[in-house]
């Protein structure tokens, strides 16, 4: 009987007219909808110890399901029921409140997550880390998206969308998740991390929609997501999780809340692109083109990195370095983002909207966009918005000054347009390999020793014989030149240029210069234009 004695209620109405109760036992506190209390208030009772009040036994439910009945003054008050924008004001997902100067109190009523969006160092000594990604392009564009779920509130932007991180294991696809998640919280993998792993997410995909809406979702280990389940079962489970997330919204099922309207970007990583796990069906393609994938095995540089400094022994232990920096100072970008972001939206929010459409049209600009092409516009869109999000963040003194923001976006997106199928026929796009300058063309004589060190670093080479070219591509070579190459090896067109192989071999042997090293190499002697 004693706890009921310290048992209170009070009434209060958000802007939305929806009714809320606070119920204060001893010194602790919570509130939850007043809708929650039909049928006996077992939804609110859940709700309130989800939320830490220690409402034990029946004669305390009792009691407050009687009390809560009486109520009938309901003052209003600035109520934050989620995470994310609420008004002008921006709650975080650990229920720090960023409101504009002057402005009420807010009461937060949503569950609050503190482990993992938790605060580590310092922000200056954060920003020094970051510092050394000096023209590591892809991860910073990575730490970018960080920033840039809240502004697409601030846009006429329709629907989510996503980065995906694939390629070969040990390429640095998680140094760059865990580097972009210390923008919000921590990277340990003790349960205290920002990042979550894609399996996890399999039955909770709605209380991670709710509780990252206007934030971004880090997700580890796409690959394993529904792992056991049959290949047609998983296509359809990560194609579903796609759509959920681009749309911010899921019709709820038994035991789960429908929830809608949520805003996010997400980041994940996989061994193996999404789009090739679910297939080629139209809902497939409608799926993939709201995750956008950036391929390691295209990138031809040191896995994520752009390159390795000579005062690192390899590219783990320059990895190391970054995790180890993370580790110690994380948590601090995001929240200064934030606190400038609704001041500046509460001075004037036309001229942020202004801006931001500006810094894409601009990135849209220097990325040469087809305007009359709308899957490109809108793909490009979403690198922009990116783009945009971090050049505020560094006018806001949250990035460092040193990071080539354009040239990080660039790379990102001209990487994902490799991956995406190329209309041209065939022998055009042959004809435009021979001028790629990952593409070595031979000598006459023999080469100078650093010369022919170049050419032998190569995978692809030209050998002009007279008015006649020929295209020697080493098959290893040959996805990372053409992304869909087994596809094209089996066109007419393609076939028609290429060499008689050797016996059963598809290669044939060609000498890179007289009394140099014979390699075995698709050869195609390419028409004259």
């Amino acid at each position: 009987m004693e706890a009921i004695m310290f048992l209170h209620v009070d009434g209060m109405i958000a802007a939305d007219r929806q009714r809320w109760v606070q119920v204060t036992l001893g010194d602790q506190s919570a509130i939850t909808r007043y809708s929650n209390f039909v049928d006996r208030g077992v939804m609110a009772l859940t709700d309130l110890v989800a939320k830490g009040l220690p409402l034990v036994g029946s004669k305390a439910a009792a009691d407050l399901v009687e009390r809560v009945a009486k109520l009938d003054d309901f003052p209003a008050r600035n109520i934050a029921d989620g995470p994310g924008w609420n008004g002008e004001a921006y709650v975080m997902a650990d229920g720090r409140v960023f409101g504009p100067e002057g402005s009420q109190d807010y009461i937060v009523g949503f569950q609050t997550e503190t482990r993992r969006i938790g605060q580590k160092g310092t922000m200056e000594t954060w920003k020094q880390v970051i510092e050394g990604l000096e023209g590591q392009n892809l991860v910073i564009f990575c730490v970018m998206a960080m920033f840039l779920p809240p502004l697409l509130r601030l846009t006429n932007r329709v629907g989510n969308f996503g980065f995906e991180l694939c390629g070969e294991r040990a390429s640095g696809k998680s140094t760059a998740q865990l580097i972009a998640a210390s923008v919000v919280g921590g990277v340990l993998d003790d349960g205290g991390h920002y990042w979550l792993s894609m399996d996890q997410t399999l039955h909770s995909l709605e209380d991670v929609m709710a509780s990252h809406n206007d934030h971004p979702v880090v997700l580890d280990e796409a690959n394993v997501f529904a792992g056991g389940t049959l290949p047609k079962e998983r296509a359809e489970a990560l194609k579903a999780a796609v759509f959920k997330m681009s749309g911010g919204a899921s019709t709820g099922r038994r035991g789960v809340p429908q929830v809608s309207g949520k805003r996010l970007v997400y980041l994940t990583s996989a061994n193996e692109p999404i789009s090739k796990i679910i297939g080629k069906s139209a809902g497939a393609r409608a799926a993939t083109d709201r995750l956008m994938t950036l391929d390691l095995t295209l990138y031809d540089k040191v896995g994520v990195f752009s390159k390795v400094p000579p005062q690192y022994p390899s590219a783990s232990a320059f990895a190391d370095h970054f995790k180890q920096g993370v580790a110690e100072n994380y948590g601090h970008a995001f929240p200064a983002f934030i606190e400038r972001l609704v001041a500046a939206r509460h001075t004037d929010e036309a001229a942020v909207r202004r801006r931001i459409e500006q810094l894409v049209a601009l990135f849209q600009k220097k990325a040469k966009i087809d305007a009359n092409s709308g899957p490109q516009a809108r793909v490009s869109e979403a690198f922009g918005l990116a783009y945009a999000a971090a050049v505020l963040a560094q006018g806001f003194d949250v990035l460092p000054k040193n990071l080539r923001l354009g040239s990080a976006t660039l790379a990102a997106f001209r990487l994902f347009m490799k991956s995406q199928p190329d209309g041209r026929p065939p022998l055009d796009r042959v004809r435009a390999m021979l001028t790629d300058p990952r593409v070595v063309h031979l000598p006459k004589g023999k080469p100078s020793t650093k010369k022919a060190a170049t050419i032998l670093e190569a995978g692809a080479w030209v050998r002009l014989d007279g008015d006649q070219e020929e295209l020697w591509i080493m098959p290893k070579c040959g996805s990372k030149l053409f992304p869909d190459w087994a596809a094209l090896m089996k066109t007419a067109s393609f076939q028609a240029m290429m060499v008689a192989g050797d016996g059963t071999h598809r290669t044939v042997k060609r000498t890179l210069w007289e009394g140099g090293p014979i390699k075995r190499v698709i050869a195609l002697r390419v028409p004259v234009a």
